[in-house]
C-alpha cells in the first residue's frame, strides 16, 4: 500500500488523469516492451545533437542496466535537452527541434536496428509492440490513498536519501535531475531497492526548459513537490553569479509555474541559512533579517520570494526549510556523497576530509583562520542527512493548503572547522595533514540554528552528533571509493 500524507490529492479537473503515453508527441516516438516482471517504456529523441546523454536512433530497453554516461559534457551551461526517464517504466522523452523531421515507427514486420551510437542488449526486442505504448501508467493518474512526489534533484547527494526515505514509507516518487551533479548510480541503487512497478521513476531534465518541465507535469499525476535541484557550492556562486541566479532562481519560476497550471497544490522547497548572511546575534531563528552575502544566498532568497507570493494567490500548501551545513550518510549504507573529481574543491569539507583520509589528496585544506571565533575558523552547525531528511518528511505530512510554515533545520550546536577536522580524525583513525590557506570569498564567520520551531510545530530533532555521523558516512567511502562506479 502505498502513502498518503493527508495532503490533498484531488486531481486537477483540467487534466486526463487517465491519460496514456502517446505512440506520437510532439518531437517523439514512443515504443514499448511486454515485460511480465517490469513495464517499460521508451522515448526517442529525433535530435540526437540536443541531447547529452548517449543517443540511440530506435526504442531501446535498458532492462535495468543503464547506459554508461560521460561526465565529459558540458556541466555549465543549461541544456534544452527535454527528459529522458529511467526507471521500471522506462522512457526517453526529448524536446525536438519544432522544424526536424519526426522519426517513423517501423512497421510490426521491420527489424528494429540496433543503437546508436552504443549497443544496448535487447533481450526481449522481438516483443517490442507499438500499441503498448498506449499502456497507462500508475504514475500518470492520481490514486486514492496514495501520494505521488516529483522529487528534483533526486539524484543528488539530498535527494536520493529523500528518494529512498519516501520510498521506504510507501510513497510514489518520481525523480527529475540532469545529472549534472547528481550521479545516475544513486538512481541504480534505488531501482534496485524497489523495483516494483509504479514506485519510481528517473526523468532525465533539465528544470530550466519550460516545455520539458511542462510536459513532465502533463504526463505524470504528482501530488506534491519537494524541490532539491539547485547548484549549492558557495565559493562558486561567487565566480559564476549568473549561472546561480539562472539555476536556481529562474528554475524555482518555472517549477511553481508548472505547479500552478497543473494543479499541484504541496510545495517543499529545500532553502539554506546562506539567505541570512552573517547575522549579528546567534543562534539563528525563522525571524532573523534575511541579508545574504554571496548569490548563491541571494538567488535561494529570490526563489523563496516567488514561492510566498504565489502562496499569497492559491491555496498551495508551502513549506520552506532552511539547513546549515550538511553530512553524513545512509546508516544502512546504501547511499552515500560522490561529488564529481572536478568538484572537489568547491565540496562540503566532509568530503575532503574522507579524501585526504583515503589518500585521494595529500591533505587537507582550511580556507580561513582569522575569523572572529575562538580558533579563527568558521564555526557551522552540522546536520545528518538522515535527520534533514526525516524534517521534510514531517514538513510534508504537515503541509495544509494555504498555509505556509518555515524552518530552521540544524542541531542548535556550532562546531569550528578545527573542531570539525579533528572529529574527522577520530572517526577516520587518520592522522590528517592540514594546510591553513587564505579566506574564500563569500564566507561568513558563525552560523548556528536555534531549531526550536520545528521541534515544537513539527515535533522534530536531530538525532545524530557530528562523530556519529562521521562514522557512519566514513563508512559508505571505505566501501566506495570510487563512488557509485
Amino acid at each position: 500500500m502505498l502513502k498518503s500524507t493527508g495532503t490533498h490529492l484531488q486531481p486537477n479537473a483540467n487534466e486526463n488523469h487517465g491519460a496514456v503515453i502517446k505512440s506520437s508527441m510532439q518531437g517523439t516516438d514512443t515504443m514499448a516492451i511486454n515485460n511480465p516482471e517490469k513495464s517499460t517504456k521508451v522515448h526517442i529523441n529525433d535530435n540526437p545533437q540536443q541531447n547529452s546523454l548517449p543517443q540511440v536512433n530506435r526504442p531501446t530497453t535498458y532492462q535495468n542496466n543503464f547506459p554508461k554516461i560521460s561526465n565529459n559534457f558540458d556541466r555549465h551551461t543549461p541544456n534544452n535537452q527535454g527528459s529522458k526517464i529511467l526507471n521500471n517504466q522506462t522512457h526517453h522523452n526529448d524536446n525536438t527541434n519544432q522544424n526536424a523531421q519526426k522519426t517513423q515507427f517501423p512497421s510490426r514486420k521491420e527489424q528494429v536496428p540496433q543503437p546508436a551510437p552504443y549497443t544496448v542488449t535487447q533481450t526481449f526486442a522481438a516483443k517490442l509492440r507499438i500499441n503498448q505504448a498506449r499502456t497507462e501508467t500508475p504514475f500518470a493518474q492520481h490514486e486514492p490513498g496514495v501520494t505521488h512526489v516529483l522529487v528534483t534533484g533526486g539524484a543528488g547527494f539530498i535527494g536520493s536519501h529523500a528518494t529512498v526515505r519516501l520510498l521506504k514509507d510507501s510513497y510514489r516518487v518520481t525523480i527529475v535531475d540532469n545529472l549534472s551533479r547528481g550521479n545516475i548510480g544513486a538512481v541504480k541503487v534505488l531501482q534496485e531497492l524497489f523495483p516494483e512497478p509504479g514506485r519510481l521513476q528517473f526523468i532525465y531534465a533539465d528544470l530550466g526548459d519550460a516545455v520539458a518541465v511542462n510536459k513532465i507535469f502533463k504526463q505524470n499525476a504528482f501530488d506534491a513537490v519537494m524541490h532539491f535541484a539547485a547548484v549549492a557550492y558557495v565559493g562558486e556562486s561567487t565566480q559564476e553569479p549568473l549561472r546561480y541566479y539562472h539555476n536556481i532562481t529562474s528554475n524555482t519560476l518555472l517549477l511553481v509555474k508548472a505547479m500552478a497550471t497543473h494543479g499541484v497544490k504541496t510545495l517543499i522547497y529545500s532553502s539554506t541559512c546562506a539567505t541570512y548572511g552573517e547575522p549579528e546575534k546567534m543562534p539563528i531563528t525563522e525571524e532573523t533579517p534575511q541579508a545574504p552575502i554571496n548569490p548563491y544566498g541571494k538567488a535561494k532568497k529570490m526563489a523563496e520570494d516567488i514561492i510566498l507570493d504565489f502562496s499569497k494567490t492559491s491555496d498551495v500548501a508551502v513549506m520552506i526549510l532552511r539547513y546549515f551545513n550538511v553530512i553524513g550518510s545512509d546508516p544502512e549504507g546504501r547511499l552515500g556523497e560522490a561529488p564529481r573529481p572536478e568538484l572537489r574543491e568547491q565540496g562540503r569539507i566532509s568530503g575532503a576530509c574522507f579524501d585526504a583520509a583515503r589518500g585521494i589528496i595529500p591533505g587537507l585544506k582550511i580556507r580561513g583562520v582569522d575569523y572572529n571565533t575562538p580558533d579563527g575558523t568558521c564555526i557551522r552547525d552540522y546536520i545528518d542527512v538522515t535527520d534533514l531528511i526525516d524534517a521534510h518528511v514531517k514538513a510534508l505530512e504537515h503541509a495544509r493548503p494555504s498555509k505556509v510554515g518555515i524552518y530552521n533545520v540544524g542541531t542548535g550546536r556550532g562546531s569550528s572547522v578545527k573542531q570539525f577536522v579533528e572529529a574527522c580524525k577520530r572517526a577516520t583513525g587518520v592522522n590528517i595533514n592540514i594546510e591553513y590557506l587564505t579566506r574564500r570569498p563569500g564566507d561568513y564567520a558563525e552560523v548556528y540554528s536555534d531549531p526550536s520551531k520545528i521541534r515544537r510545530e513539527l515535533n522534530w530533532i536531530a538525532r545524530y552528533t557530528l562523530e556519529e555521523s562521521l562514522a557512519i558516512a566514513w563508512r559508505w567511502q571505505k566501501a566506495h571509493r570510487n563512488g557509485y562506479n
